[in-house]
């Protein structure tokens, strides 16, 4: 069997670079693959038995447009709600630093209310990656430092993204 480079992040929720194609991730009981990199999109019959699910970032040190940042609040949401409901969660990028940390940080931040900065710290902590460390890109950690804790554990709010100048 091909292996897999991916790191747990929270029960259910794993980082992970380029993800190989065929039935691997479901056979590791993978039930929802998110792809990260805008240049890496293989169709969704490339991972058969895993729903598949996409954000098209980029990692060139520009800031996220307001496109991208609205599609990261969605996309979290969605990784948030598989793992509540017990669903094993890929998240992948080219490397498995910088998006697809983005990403992770995002969803671990809307599973346990956490703010941003905790989230990206414990993106940082859990994700070893053979490319090196994890969310080094100052523009997506910029995002997340500005994401506030939440009262409760759920979703971050349209108010708190509004807050924090993610959405208007």
């Amino acid at each position: 069997m091909q292996k897999i480079d991916a790191s747990e992040i929270t029960s259910g929720l794993w980082v992970g670079s380029a993800p190989p194609v065929g039935r691997t991730l479901a056979r590791v009981g993978f039930n929802v693959l998110a792809l990260c990199a805008k240049e890496h999109q293989p169709s969704y019959d490339s991972f058969p038995g895993v729903a598949v699910v996409r954000a098209s970032l980029v990692d060139d040190g520009t800031p996220p447009s307001r496109v991208q940042l609205e599609e990261a609040l969605w996309l979290s949401g969605h990784l948030a709600a598989a793992c509540r409901r017990g669903r094993g969660v890929l998240v992948t990028c080219m490397q498995g630093r910088n998006r697809s940390g983005f990403i992770a940080a995002l969803t671990f931040a809307r599973m346990t209310g956490c703010d941003g900065k905790t989230a990206m710290r414990a993106v940082q902590s859990r994700r070893a990656s053979p490319f090196g460390p994890a969310l080094t890109n100052h523009q997506y950690n910029k995002a997340l430092e500005a994401i506030p804790a939440a009262h409760h554990r759920g979703p971050i709010t349209h108010q708190a993204a509004m807050m924090a100048g993610l959405v208007e």
